[in-house]
């Protein structure tokens, strides 16, 4: 697991440093992020996934967001 610290300085500058982070983790990568991140991750060029809630999806829809957590790992390890 890696935990990186985005640097919230501008959307476009903080989608470049994702991406740049990712390219460093070798073999596929999962993400979890909030809608912000999302385009940094389409940026890079991944595929993402929504999940609709009123709040902090991980807070309002814990169990979703662990089934798409599962969904995509079961996606990237075959």
């Amino acid at each position: 697991m890696v935990a990186a610290a985005v640097p919230n300085r501008s959307l476009v500058g903080d989608s470049d440093y994702i991406a740049s982070a990712v390219r460093q983790i070798p073999g596929p990568v999962v993400l979890v992020g909030h809608s912000v991140e999302r385009f940094g991750y389409q940026r890079a060029g991944m595929t993402t996934v929504e999940a609709a809630s009123s709040h902090l999806v991980m807070l309002s829809q814990p169990m979703r967001v662990a089934d798409l957590i599962r969904e995509a790992v079961r996606t990237v390890t075959g």
